[in-house]
């Protein structure tokens, strides 16, 4: 979630005017589009956590804009559009202030952004674009990494490689520091390797801030988004689940299933499938439980630790269309107080779509859990 302070989310709260920015260069001139340039709810950009429709622990889903000009103005060409790539801001400004409280426009960033799609007829130009994570779309060339490496560090090289600046990892909510990554399998793209690398350390997801760079989602975050139903136009909390373990899909291995929790009838299991990069061996470690596969086979323990972690954990599917909230990205933590209740309820921001001038759409709306057997695996056996 992008830091805003309170006086300007009151502006969006009591959605004055917004304002756009977008800036592009060809060559070494920089061009400017702003809001006069593009069409009534032409300006959208779609944020999501998940790559489907299912609850994920390791996404890396690029946020897309979508953009539609008017070519009234005969100053946009887009042969210096194609393949550009563009940063995106909205403003907003208390557009009825008084002169002595020197109101200004206040600018977010809403992201840098590859225009991979462009089209034109003779009143508009549609514009898709998406934002910084498919430069991780790149074929891994191992020769520019050096194995074994853990979780942490590897990232950390697959961002120089790429050129994506990274948030550093400021908390210690990841798992599984422990884990050697011994080889990585021909033919991935270095975004398949941070796929499996954010499912390691227990994040949500990966995705790409509002200033570019990389960061992790996990559900300890440090900002949350109240929000009452009078602020609302539309609001369903659809059911309630309950998460109680991991399962691991290895590739041409048995897939792997650690329960934490015991299975009640809102439960919910969350699948990962790994890409290769992941060790399948045997490892042990403060955290580790005896862990089997469907071969009765004692497997990789990293699986319980990341159910440990996940087990327990509500999450509510549901959707909301409300007031313009520019602000979040793919998983952030908001607090909605649904009809007469008198607590909020905490709900993820599985998918949103923010458009200028409109309104902003938020979902978490994932497939129903099929309702499975699930065996709960003993407390962990620890071996030092």
């Amino acid at each position: 979630m992008y830091a805003i302070n309170d006086e300007i989310l009151d502006l969006f709260r009591k959605e004055y005017r917004q304002v756009a920015r977008i800036t592009y260069k060809y060559y070494s001139t920089t061009y400017t589009l702003t809001e006069a340039d593009i069409l009534q709810g032409g300006l959208t950009i779609d944020r999501a956590a998940f790559s489907g429709s299912a609850l994920e622990i390791g996404a890396t889903v690029a946020s897309q804009l979508n953009l539609k000009l008017s070519k009234l103005n005969s100053t946009i060409y887009t042969s210096r559009l194609e393949q550009a790539w563009i940063f995106v801001e909205v403003g907003i400004k208390k557009w009825d202030a008084y002169n002595w409280e020197n109101a200004t426009v206040n600018w977010i960033p809403m992201g840098y952004f590859k225009i991979t799609d462009l089209h034109e007829d003779e009143r508009s130009i549609t514009i898709t674009a998406l934002d910084r994570m498919i430069l991780f779309d790149d074929t891994v060339n191992t020769s520019l990494i050096s194995l074994p490496m853990k979780a942490k560090p590897l990232i950390a090289r697959v961002c120089e490689i790429c050129g994506v600046e990274m948030e550093p990892f400021n908390r210690n909510w990841y798992t599984n520091e422990l884990i050697d990554i011994e080889a990585i399998p021909e033919g991935l793209t270095y975004r398949q390797v941070l796929q499996d690398l954010t499912f390691l350390i227990g994040a949500y997801n990966a995705y790409i801030t509002h200033d570019g760079k990389l960061a992790f989602k996990s559900y300890v975050d440090e900002q949350e988004l109240y929000i009452d139903k009078d602020e609302e136009y539309k609001f369903e909390i659809i059911d309630k689940y309950t998460i109680i373990g991991i399962t691991y899909e290895h590739p041409g291995k048995d897939s792997i299933t650690a329960v934490t929790v015991s299975p009640g009838n809102k439960k919910h299991i969350i699948t990962y499938k790994g890409n290769g990069v992941l060790p399948y061996d045997t490892y042990y470690g403060p955290d580790a439980a005896q862990v089997y596969d469907q071969s009765g086979n004692l497997v990789s323990g990293f699986v319980w630790p990341l159910a440990q972690k996940f087990g327990g954990e509500d999450y509510f599917p549901f959707s909301a269309i409300t007031v313009p909230m520019p602000q979040l990205d793919g998983m952030d933590v908001i607090r909605m107080k649904y009809l007469n209740e008198r607590y909020y309820r905490a709900v993820y921001a599985g998918h949103c779509t923010f458009t200028l001038n409109g309104n902003t759409n938020i979902d978490c709306l994932v497939d129903k859990p099929e309702n499975k057997s699930y065996q709960y695996n003993a407390p962990p056996s620890i071996v030092l």
